[in-house]
Parts: C-alpha cells; sequence; structure tokens
C-alpha cells in the first residue's frame, strides 16, 4: 500500500472547510483527488477547476478546464478556495503527466495566487496546501521556504 501527503491533507481541508459552511466553494487542480466530489455530496455548491477532464461528476458540482491563472468566474465569486498540493506546480514546464500545456512560466504560482485573490469573496477563506522546507525547484514542482511563500501574497 503506498500512502502520499493526502492522507494528511484531505482531513486537513475537510476541518477547515466544514468549519464554517460554504456557500460556493472552488478546487483548483481536482483532477488529483476526490475531494470536489465529496464536498459537493455533502451538499456544498462545489466547483472543479482543472487542465485536464475531472472523472466524476454529482449534480453539487460544475468542472470547469481552464487554467487557474485565467479563469471565467467573476470577482469575489468563491466563499472557500482550495488548492490541494496545485500552487507548487503551476508554470512549471513539466507535470506528473506530460509537458506542462501552456509551457514554462517562472512566475506561474504568483499569477495563480492573484487569480485566486480575485475570486475570494470579501470574508472567505482560502486553503492552500505545499511542500514547505528548503527552497527548491524541480522539474515539475517548487518547495516553499519562508521567503518564497511570503512571494505569493
Amino acid at each position: 500500500m503506498h500512502f502520499t501527503e493526502r492522507l494528511v491533507e484531505v482531513p486537513f481541508v475537510h476541518a477547515a472547510v466544514l468549519h464554517r459552511r460554504p456557500a460556493r466553494v472552488l478546487d483548483v487542480g481536482c483532477c488529483e483527488s476526490h475531494l470536489a466530489v465529496e464536498l459537493a455530496a455533502l451538499g456544498i455548491p462545489t466547483w472543479g477547476l482543472d487542465m485536464r477532464d475531472y472523472p466524476l461528476s454529482h449534480p453539487n458540482l460544475t468542472f470547469v478546464r481552464a487554467d487557474v491563472r485565467q479563469t471565467p468566474f467573476p470577482d469575489g465569486f468563491f466563499d472557500c478556495i482550495v488548492a490541494l498540493s496545485t500552487l507548487e506546480h503551476i508554470g512549471m514546464g513539466h507535470t506528473p503527466y506530460g509537458p506542462a500545456p501552456l509551457g514554462a512560466d517562472a512566475d506561474g504560482d504568483k499569477a495563480a495566487m492573484k487569480e485566486l485573490v480575485r475570486l475570494l469573496a470579501p470574508q472567505g477563506r482560502m486553503v492552500i496546501t505545499l511542500p514547505f522546507g528548503r527552497a527548491a525547484d524541480t522539474a515539475w514542482y517548487r518547495v516553499y521556504d519562508r521567503r518564497r511563500l511570503e512571494g505569493l501574497a
């Protein structure tokens, strides 16, 4: 059996989201987890956003295939935004699934964060998980230290 960081991340996100039940949730990079359909099954109107197709469906789930750096949503549309191990991949030239569709962009994570802030309603919550430790770049993800993390804001 193979365990990943999802073992900790998913319960953390559930607790953070359900602490104050939102009217609308956006799950960014939804294709690598069941989180979007889980939240939808709990009766929360949920939108999943990814560059790849999402294989699951639910009446409370709307999937949008788009780049997180340029979404079709209006300002302040979401009460809660979740990015579960996603931002560290945005703008990298390669992904675990092959070449990045839009190529490399050194500031892709910052552009994504700027868009997420635009989408978040006043008093909304953003729940983000990402690798933290000694700053580094691999072929397909970034590791954040305090300085790099503060650079996202």
